[in-house]
């Protein structure tokens, strides 16, 4: 009966090593073409069952591969699996009770010799053009396994309720504990929670060594999450990530240990452990991909009785990175879908949904870009964003940057079109994290209050900004060559640079963001006369040259330098004329002017070639 086979697979590649650790090498070489692996949804609410108490990772799949090297599974389909669609993975429970947790951790992905046992994953997996729905938890998904490439796939609305205790994150493509050396590419991730999840639980090693190139996520509430639960270091404190968020994971796996712990010292697996850095959590690269029209998952969640009640999941977060280091992020497209007029149920889609439990700013609500939590050497290149702003605006922000973040945050060339009242939101006065924001263009048709960019970092720097559209463009403690038609006043700090695009005059800030004060770099002008035409280049601090006549000119200095009197300031001037004179030094409603006459050895006045003018003095602002 159905009843009575419920918690196996419906098909595994490879063989058990439970009780026989050591005795049974790999399967090796098998091609599997144009097979569907099909659980059978009627099935789920099955409560009987021989085995349903085992949980090993083979158990409760479509389909499973364990224990296996140079597998290709090439346009099959898998669907409904009671847990997973499809799991590459370790034929053994992964959480084994038997095993210390410093040998859980050292099971990448081959345990060495622990107390006799031995287990091997699964190793160079192909999976080809192949179609994944309707799995309990994830639909695709892989544990301690290696050199794995998932190409052309597609994987869309899982059927959630594996769990009876609620929760599950229902993937469309999770990497999950263990797992290393994977390429997901070419494939589309539809109406999932999570469109492509890497991640691993806090008694686990993190994947590493992920690449994910040219993948579509639609209708996804969280298209991709990356972290490794609870790993925040460096960070003092014990507890673990489920004990009110104090301390971190590491704290709470080694006996509230701080400082440094090694793993099977001495061991070809040696793994050094320190403050609350997560060993493993290491190199990802996400390239070419488009995150298309976030909306709210509908799933099924099953209590202890096997019943199942429909749930839903609003967008929370598109793009989350969490405790890694060295993530590389590049071309990377959000989209709100709202102008695609053919996103509809005509062609299986849904329009994006408000962000949070009731829209921008609500609870749960964290925007596009989620970086928290000890990630650290995390870079953004080529990202663009259109909409989730407009009337009707879907999140709050596009980055949200929070101080528990480590080491460098970079992003170059972000381009926003009709994009959220904030387009980077970063925390943290005190932070360790540093970096710049380069090349950033924001365009809004609809006025936003912004401001755009709110940073309260002191050594994160923005450079180059061009912001249309928002009242308030920029919050920040430092910001480089920023433009516009005047001087702004606060929200910019030390070491701020204003271009003025009408004048040229360049300023600095030398105080805080909350202060008005800007600072000159200097003053340089020139004009050129001839008969009556005039032209005059001005900068810093020069408010205009006129000749009077032959060889006389009169300087106005820029209204920003206040000076009480003309005892305040001293002229220094030369010129192509032998003789250089400077006169009527005058202070009116403390701005500053004087004349320069330049003067021919015959001691009349003659135009000259050049006048070169410095002055010192001491401003009264």
């Amino acid at each position: 009966s159905a009843s009575s086979h419920r918690s196996w697979s419906v098909a595994k590649v490879g063989k058990s090593t439970v009780g026989t650790a050591n005795a049974i090498s790999p399967v090796e070489r098998v091609l599997i073409e144009n097979i569907t692996f099909d659980f059978n949804d009627d099935r789920r609410d099955s409560v009987s069952g021989t085995q349903s108490s085992q949980d090993d990772a083979y158990k409760k799949n479509a389909c499973t591969i364990a224990n296996a090297k140079y597998i290709t599974m090439r346009n099959c389909r898998f669907l409904d699996g009671f847990r997973h669609c499809l799991d590459i993975s370790t034929p053994i429970k992964k959480n084994l009770d038997s095993l210390t947790t410093q040998q859980k951790w050292l099971q990448m992905p081959v345990l060495p010799n622990i107390s006799g046992t031995e287990v091997f994953g699964a190793q160079y997996i192909t999976i080809e053009n192949c179609y994944f729905k309707g799995a309990g938890d994830d639909n695709l998904t892989t544990h301690y396994c290696s050199d794995v490439l998932i190409t052309g796939c597609r994987s869309e609305s899982p059927h959630g309720g594996y769990s009876d205790t609620g929760g599950g994150n229902n993937n469309g493509f999770e990497i999950d504990d263990g797992s290393r050396n994977i390429i997901l590419t070419n494939s589309v991730a539809i109406k999932c929670m999570s469109g492509i999840e890497v991640k691993a639980h806090e008694y686990f090693p993190a994947p590493y060594n992920i690449m994910i190139d040219a993948c579509r996520i639609i209708n996804c509430s969280e298209p991709i999450e990356i972290h490794h639960t609870g790993w925040e270091g460096p960070i003092s404190g014990t507890g673990d990530d489920d004990d009110a968020e104090v301390g971190n994971a590491f704290h709470h796996l080694f006996s509230d240990t701080s400082g440094t712990v090694t793993l099977g010292a001495g061991t070809d697996q040696e793994v050094v452990c320190t403050d609350g850095i997560s060993p493993m959590a290491r190199n990802i690269s996400v390239s070419n991909v488009q995150i298309i029209a976030p909306a709210t998952f509908s799933y099924y969640e099953r209590d202890s009785n096997n019943n199942f009640t429909a749930a839903t999941k609003n967008p929370e977060r598109c793009f989350e990175v969490g405790n890694y280091d060295g993530v590389l992020v590049s071309n990377i497209t959000f989209n709100d879908g709202r102008n695609d007029t053919a996103l509809s149920d005509v062609d299986g889609y849904v329009q994006a949904s408000a962000f949070g439990a009731s829209g921008p700013g609500s609870t749960g609500d964290v925007g596009l870009i989620h970086l928290h939590n000890g990630c650290r050497n995390v870079s953004f290149s080529n990202i663009q964003v259109t909409g989730f702003g407009g009337s009707s605006p879907l999140t709050e922000n596009v980055f949200k940057i929070v101080s528990s973040c480590f080491d460098a945050i970079n992003c170059s060339n972000l381009t926003v079109v009709d994009g959220p009242e904030k387009i980077v939101s970063a925390t943290g006065s005190s932070a360790q994290y540093f970096g710049a924001f380069r090349g950033v263009q924001i365009r809004s048709a609809t006025t936003r209050t912004g401001p755009a960019l709110d940073s309260t970092n002191d050594n994160l720097r923005f450079e180059q900004p061009d912001i249309r559209g928002y009242t308030n463009t920029v919050n920040v403690n430092e910001l480089v060559l920023e433009k516009s038609t005047s001087t702004p006043g606060s929200g910019r700090g030390k070491g701020s640079v204003h271009v003025n695009k009408t004048t040229g005059v360049i300023r600095t800030k030398t105080t805080v963001r909350s202060s008005n004060d800007w600072q000159a770099l200097g003053a340089i002008a020139w004009a050129r006369y001839s008969g009556s035409a005039e032209l005059i280049r001005q900068s810093n601090n020069i408010a205009s040259i006129v000749r009077n006549s032959t060889g006389n000119y009169t300087v106005t200095l820029d209204s920003d330098l206040e000076f009480a009197s003309s005892n305040d300031f001293c002229v220094v001037a030369t010129s192509s004329q032998p003789m250089t004179k400077v006169g009527s030094a005058t202070v009116s409603s403390n701005q500053a002017s004087f004349t320069v006459e330049t003067i021919k050895d015959d001691g009349t006045n003659g135009n000259s070639g050049f006048i070169n003018i410095v002055v010192y003095g001491i401003t009264s602002n």
